[in-house]
């Protein structure tokens, strides 16, 4: 049977398109990075409370994960992991050099949100 021809349940089972998928998870890394930069917006003006700072280091360790090669998190506390962070923050690092006006953009939206209480 052609893929045309196939029952419409099939195709609403298959999995997105590639380029769908990447948007998904573009979108979802750029939610994590709105987060990310209020928790600086937020520590730069005020120490964080303590359900804060958990959320912020959750943030802060999620954003260095989208940039280690291998997905596979060695155990924490070891010198893999630490090899693993290290590579993930550069990787990000490198990542908002090379999307400077976007991260710009970013922080300010997060700045005006955490001073002003204005959301975009």
């Amino acid at each position: 049977m052609p893929y045309g021809a196939l029952p419409g349940l099939f195709l609403l089972c298959a999995p997105p398109p590639f380029h769908r998928r990447m948007e998904r998870m573009m979108g979802e890394f750029l939610a994590l990075l709105s987060l990310y930069y209020m928790c600086d917006a937020t520590a730069a003006m005020r120490p964080l409370a303590g359900d804060e700072l958990a959320a912020c280091t959750e943030a802060y360790e999620t954003v260095k994960v989208y940039f280690i090669e291998d997905w596979e998190l060695a155990p924490k506390g070891s010198l893999e992991r630490f090899a693993q962070n290290l590579q993930g923050y550069q990787g990000f690092k490198a990542w908002e050099a090379e999307n400077s006006d976007l991260v710009a953009k970013l922080k300010r939206e997060a700045e005006a949100e955490v001073v002003f209480g204005v959301s975009y």
